[in-house]
């Protein structure tokens, strides 16, 4: 049996994972899922067809909004995760060390 073990561990390498701990991201919606369709579809168009300076300037005026909507939802999100913890200093800890978990496969 030690003789199969040998041989089997030989041909079939154990492999590491780094897994982190599944973060709920209640900021996502629906409606940044469609807004993140909408940006890659438009960023497809710029880089594969020649467009109008005034098209650009809409995809340019988007792209500034999006990235504006997404820093204030990550903000709110964040600040009431952090009201709404017993603690304050343990939920501050805990958010900026995500610990990652090895796995043996």
């Amino acid at each position: 049996m030690d003789v199969f073990l040998h041989c089997y561990n030989n041909a079939f390498l154990i492999k590491t994972f780094n897994v982190r701990d599944t973060i709920k991201n209640n900021w996502i919606t629906q409606e940044f899922k469609i807004s993140s369709k909408t940006m890659r579809l438009l960023d497809n168009q710029r880089n594969t067809t020649v467009m109008k300076k005034k098209n650009l300037e809409y995809i340019e005026h988007y792209r500034k909004i999006y990235k504006r909507v997404i820093k204030e939802a990550k903000r709110r999100e964040y600040s009431s995760y952090v009201s709404s913890a017993k603690k304050i200093e343990s939920s501050l800890a805990s958010n900026k060390q995500r610990t990652r978990k090895i796995i043996y496969k």
